[in-house]
């Protein structure tokens, strides 16, 4: 299991290197001095170490180096890999040096190290091997390699010095990183690692995926970790950390992910479950990412709802307790996610998205409502009031008036006309009162409720603008009570002199009566030319101009957008997708008949016509009830909140209707820190639905993200998840029955590397497509096995 970062120095001479080193350098770097080296590594606390001599090797220094190693005098001090440091010509004329560092397992395996550089002994101290040469010798000692090129300066193959470094010695270094012949590169200064790292990032995508070692190259071990006494450095030396074991293996897992073994941090911050015990024996977890993995029914899943606590099932409940299983409470804040849940979730149509808090908002579109009711209204007076004026015209000829001589006379009985008198219409104002009350009290809440997220300086306008609406308010008001008060004495008025008329009209004369009715008619008749007047101006003129929507609308936002797993959700209401052109368009569409646009309803001067062209109706009395329902609908179809996912890099829309998608943006979200703010994940099976290059790609990018944020303890049959996913923690779960059909449990746990518990072998021979994930990940190793 990986719990903790390992430091290493892979680049240390001794005096094999004397040929080609400084008189007095080296002479004192010999097998019987290894303690006063290990002493300094221990100090330093250096875990993995690597003698690399210049084109030579020394088995005796190696076997003697591991005896100390073994004996625990210097409890740092791990691990050591074979290793030389070649000079080599690649493809041009200028050389580099490669350090091959050798899987060792055995005594004879150093041995035979040194027998074949015996038989390559270089002949003098500027001897360079050819390409071919070099690779001679490394298939005669026929132990995996891992080769690591040398480094001193940029990348650019235009700059000055830095002698030796790989960049200038072929004619494309990304050729031989990208086809894994170069599996890392050593530099010996964070400067120059700093410089590398950003020459690869603008060079190629793939050279993310580089590792980059800082070699200390130490010549003089009682100076270490100077190079010699006469070059002593001041402040803290720089070691290379990584996240693995001290071995061979860890060293290859980790130049193969160095974004998941480099730059690793050591302090776990959240709260975490420590172990599972089973039949007594413990199994430690850690705080990272822990995969479960074994064949069908070896209660991989079974395991996992253990942990989570779900333990009501039967079968879960006699495996409990036949297998003494016993685990530690989860952390307050742990989510889980069971296999099929997301699937059952999907059939029901329930939200997708993590804590039951879904990402997507609804629209408040009562705005947008508002001025397309508005308009709607607004064009049905305007048709309204033109129909009024064609009727008004045809009844021109109805509205002659004959000048009787003997009704002018005075009658006894004053004579009072209540023509002006009509009931005064004050609703329009009502309404505006009614809306500004509301614009006020929704501004005062807004204000109240979010008066920390504005600004001091915003908070001052919007109070400002409060107190102008107020103004406002108090004006329309007052207008208002003026209306009210004019209209009741209106009413009064009207209301005496209908009594008077009534008081007089039983004692009247018959020529009174008919001098009244006459006086009437003539006020009817003056009247009706006014009416007549205005009608012609509104068909001759078309005053005031037929409405136009733009005068009305305000698209406003209409969307929220919330982020989250490198996504961004958007709830939106269809009509923000659309122009005030298009808009109107299907307005008329909905709200009348084919053949009635904008043009064709504008002509309308009859109840008839104005019937056979609302949508949904024959019906002259049922045409504003047909409209206000048509109107509804409109509404309904633009306002009705929709939602489309997009990758916040690159705002490219994801289609997400499938189960696979939108279990995959379900698990980058629950994976996001900021979303979930789990301190542990327990998921079974994720790969369910999604196809391999997504989880190769995505899956296990969002994975990668909460390491070292969250505990992840997951189960999978897939091994992408296991071998991409570089998982701290892989346990290998095994059962089996007994004679009475009781389940039996056990548990074996270890990372990648860790050769006791051979779970890279596990993966090759027992999961689908294991060897091949492997072979695709361990290239440098298979290709040189």
């Amino acid at each position: 299991m990986l719990n903790e970062n390992i430091k290493i120095d892979l680049h240390i001479h001794s005096i094999a290197s004397k040929y080609k080193e400084s008189v007095g350098v080296v002479d004192q770097s010999t097998v019987e001095n290894l303690p006063v080296l290990f002493k300094k590594l221990e100090t330093e606390k250096i875990n993995l170490i690597s003698f690399t001599d210049h084109n030579t090797f020394d088995s005796k220094l190696y076997i003697e180096a591991e005896s100390l190693i073994r004996l625990g005098s210097y409890p740092s001090v791990k691990g050591i890999i074979a290793g030389i440091e070649f000079d080599v010509l690649l493809d041009t004329e200028k050389p580099c040096h490669i350090l091959a560092y050798f899987d060792c397992k055995t005594k004879e395996d150093y041995e035979t190290i040194e027998l074949v550089m015996s038989r390559h002994a270089p002949k003098n101290k500027d001897h360079k091997y050819s390409k071919d040469g070099f690779e001679s010798i490394l298939k005669e000692i026929k132990l995996p390699v891992i080769l690591v090129a040398y480094q001193r300066k940029s990348l650019d193959p235009e700059q000055k010095g830095g002698a030796n470094s790989f960049s200038d010695a072929c004619s494309d270094f990304l050729d031989y990183l990208e086809i894994g012949y170069i599996s890392a590169i050593e530099i010996q200064s964070p400067n120059v690692e700093g410089i590398v790292k950003n020459n690869l990032v603008d060079m190629s995508e793939f050279c993310n995926s580089i590792g980059l070692l800082i070699g200390i190259d130490c010549h003089e071990w009682a100076v270490y970790p100077n190079h010699d006494s006469k070059n002593v450095k001041q402040g803290a030396p720089v070691f290379t950390t990584i996240r693995a074991l001290p071995s061979f293996r860890g060293l290859l897992l980790a130049i193969t992910s160095p974004e998941t073994r480099f730059g690793r941090i050591d302090s776990v911050s959240y709260p975490f479950l420590e172990k599972v015990s089973v039949n007594g024996v413990d199994t430690q977890l850690s705080p990272g990412v822990n995969v479960i993995i074994g064949e069908n029914g070896s209660g991989k899943s079974t395991l996992l709802k253990l942990i989570s606590g779900n333990d009501l099932e039967s079968h879960v409940k006699a495996a409990k307790r036949n297998n003494r299983i016993e685990i530690p409470a989860l952390p307050n804040r742990s989510k889980t996610v069971f296999q099929g849940e997301l699937f059952n979730d999907y059939n029901n149509n329930k939200d997708l998205y993590p804590d039951g808090r879904s990402l997507f908002s609804e629209i408040n579109c009562q705005d947008f409502r508002s001025q397309i009711t508005t308009f709607a209204n607004r064009v049905m007076e305007w048709v309204r009031r033109r129909i009024g004026a064609k009727q008004t015209l045809d009844e021109a000829a109805s509205s002659a008036l004959t000048v009787k001589e003997e009704y002018l006379r005075k009658t006894f009985f004053v004579s009072v006309s209540t023509e002006g008198f009509a009931a005064r219409d004050y609703s329009q104002l009502e309404n505006r009162f009614a809306a500004l009350r509301s614009i006020i009290a929704q501004l005062k809440s807004e204000i109240e409720d979010n008066e920390l997220i504005y600004t001091p300086d915003e908070l001052k306008s919007l109070n400002e603008a409060l107190a102008s609406l107020n103004d406002a308010l108090s004006s329309v008001e007052k207008r208002l009570t003026s209306e009210r008060l004019f209209s009741s004495v209106e009413n009064v008025i009207l209301t005496s002199i209908t009594q008077y008329k009534a008081s007089t009209n039983r004692t009247s004369t018959n020529l009174d009566r008919q001098a009244e009715s006459y006086n009437a008619l003539k006020q009817a008749v003056i009247s009706k030319v006014i009416q007549q007047a205005q009608a012609f101006l509104d068909i001759k003129e078309e005053y005031p101009s037929f409405p136009s929507l733009s005068k009305y609308y305000d698209q406003g936002i209409g969307y929220v957008d919330k982020r989250a797993g490198g996504y961004v959700f958007r709830s939106y209401a269809p009509y923000v997708t659309k122009t005030v052109e298009e808009v109107e368009e299907e307005f008329y569409k909905s709200l009348f008949n084919d053949g009635f646009d904008k043009t064709a309803i504008e002509k309308i001067d009859a109840e008839e016509s104005l019937c056979n062209a609302v949508r949904g109706t024959r019906q002259v009395d049922k045409v504003d009830e047909t409209v206000k329902k048509n109107l509804e609908s409109f509404l309904d179809s633009l306002c009705k909140t929709e939602q489309e996912v997009k990758r916040q890099s690159t705002s490219e829309r994801v289609i997400g209707n499938t189960f696979g998608e939108k279990a995959l943006i379900y698990y980058e979200v629950l994976l996001d820190q900021n979303v979930t703010q789990a301190d542990v994940l327990l998921i079974d099976q994720p790969e369910d639905n999604i196809s391999n290059l997504k989880i190769s790609k995505e899956l296990s990018a969002a994975i990668q993200g909460l390491r070292d944020k969250a505990q992840v303890i997951l189960v999978t049959h897939n091994p992408l998840l296991v071998v991409n996913l570089d998982a701290d923690n892989v346990i290998i779960a095994s059962g089996s029955r007994d004679d009475k059909r009781r389940f039996s449990l056990s548990l074996k746990s270890g990372c990648l590397e860790d050769e006791g518990c051979e779970a890279l072998e596990w993966i090759a021979e027992n999961m689908d497509g294991g060897r091949q994930a492997l072979a695709r990940r361990l290239k440098a190793y298979g290709t040189r096995n």
